[in-house]
């Protein structure tokens, strides 16, 4: 707090002053102080209210304005940002931040200072406000806000009139609500040498009593330890110059913490053999008299003897005769692991098939797994397929998927998946129906067996 307290029984309060320990200060007095600083704010000079300078607004604008030059870096405000300002009293930050923001949401306890934000802002449609106590706010009680997270979340002049308890309920619920590229920014007194209670003190300044915690800036950092434990601090720092702090016992400072950089983990699946109990062009292929010609292509590509482009070209040119209409029909009822589905529904914005068959047949497939899914590209014309206009090589998924991921894990089982697993973080051969070729176990992190131990694995790694 910025102003001066006498020290000694005046004005029949309790007056005290305790340090190095933890005592509660009064939450009903801290909000009657708050109630007062609204019956004494003055349109002419608003930064007194909130900066505690009644008798020096000069010095208060100049607070002021060395506030906003300091925390404006800080906060960083971008055009598509939504903005919860918790604590917000007279709304200074709102007049600051909604024209550059998309949205500005204020909060106080005390209804009177919400109603002068309200009037203060009336001509920014982009501000909303709400009477709520700093420790109440959740997505809950947010319901009615359209955004679910914000991506700047400010709290400035307030964790110094919350007791402990309350100081890590209210980071633990703006922690929640903190969009992943998101920031809170922390402002507030710290003390400098031990922690600090002022307990009903008079002040000549305000003419009014005042009490206040002032933590150490070590107590602050076990606080964001423990309540937000997925998040980083990346500013930690005095607010202001040394001319500018008038206390020898504490200091104006200011906190940044973002949230922990999320490795984002791709897997990617072979579909036949690994997600399908069978292989699809077989299949296929027994429906026209033509099974022994598909298996012998597509054992001798499983093993390596035959190219996969090669192989799957003679395929396809072989089983082009069948509409695709029927072809879908069949691939909607090949049997699949059920367990790796469910892993995949799961995690379906992550997850994805990497499949060398053709897209217009797979497309069944593509409905029944709903994730993202590369596959080969075909020319036809109504219900005839007329030929392949790409071979899909998995390693240009691969590098398509490194865009996005920072890394990637696949799963395979035949020659077809050597340099998708050449191009991977984390290979993983799948025995389920085939045993993974001789390359492929070289090539490999892990090799599992059976549908179980591979998304047991799967859960262990993501």
């Amino acid at each position: 707090m910025i102003f001066r307290a006498l020290e000694g029984k005046i004005h029949g309060v309790k007056n005290k002053r305790v340090t190095g320990k933890n005592i509660l200060i009064n939450k009903a007095q801290v909000k009657k102080f708050f109630a007062n600083r609204a019956e004494k704010y003055n349109p002419a000079q608003p930064e007194v209210s909130m900066l505690y300078r009644d008798k020096d607004p000069k010095s208060a604008k100049k607070m002021a304005q060395a506030e906003k030059k300091a925390m404006l870096p800080l906060i960083s405000a971008q055009k598509d940002d939504h903005v919860l300002d918790v604590g917000c009293g007279i709304g200074r930050w709102a007049e600051v931040l909604a024209p550059k923001v998309k949205t500005y949401h204020g909060t106080d306890m005390v209804e009177d200072l919400i109603k002068i934000a309200k009037k203060r802002c009336a001509s920014l449609s982009n501000t909303s406000f709400q009477t709520i106590a700093a420790e109440d706010i959740s997505e809950t009680k947010l319901s009615h806000i359209k955004t679910k997270s914000f991506n700047k979340i400010i709290i400035a002049g307030v964790l110094h009139y919350i007791n402990d308890t309350l100081v890590k309920k209210v980071l633990k619920n703006v922690g929640s609500l903190c969009a992943a590229n998101g920031r809170i920014v922390i402002r507030g007194p710290v003390a400098t040498d031990v922690r600090l209670t002022l307990d009903g003190i008079w002040s000549e300044e305000l003419e009014y009593t005042y009490s206040s915690i002032y933590r150490t800036r070590e107590e602050f950092i076990r606080f964001f330890q423990e309540c937000l434990p997925d998040f980083v601090l990346v500013e930690d720092r005095p607010l202001f110059a040394e001319e500018l702090n008038n206390y020898a016992n504490k200091q104006q400072y200011v906190f940044v913490l973002e949230p922990k950089k999320k490795i984002r983990t791709a897997f990617c699946f072979d579909l036949d053999g690994t997600i399908t109990k069978d292989e699809i062009l077989p299949v296929l292929s027994e429906k026209i008299g033509l099974y022994q010609e598909i298996e012998a292509l597509t054992a001798a590509t499983i093993n390596g003897v035959i190219p996969f482009e090669k192989s799957f070209l003679l395929r396809t040119r072989l089983l082009s005769e069948i509409p695709i209409s029927q072809v879908q029909k069949i691939v909607s009822k090949i049997r699949l692991h059920q367990r790796i589905v469910d892993f995949i529904k799961k995690n379906k914005k992550d997850s994805f098939v990497i499949t060398g068959n053709l897209d217009v047949w797979m497309e069944p497939m593509k409905k029944k797994l709903d994730c993202g899914f590369y596959s080969s590209e075909a020319k036809y014309k109504g219900d005839k397929l007329l030929g392949v206009s790409h071979v899909l090589e998995k390693s240009e998924a691969i590098a398509d998927l490194r865009q996005h991921f920072d890394r990637i894990i696949v799963v395979g089982d035949g020659m077809g998946d050597v340099r998708m697993f050449e191009s991977a973080d984390i290979s993983i051969a799948f025995g389920g129906v085939h045993k993974p070729i001789e390359t492929l176990l070289k090539l490999s992190n892990y090799v599992v067996y059976n549908e179980t131990s591979l998304c047991r694995l799967l859960h262990t790694l993501s």
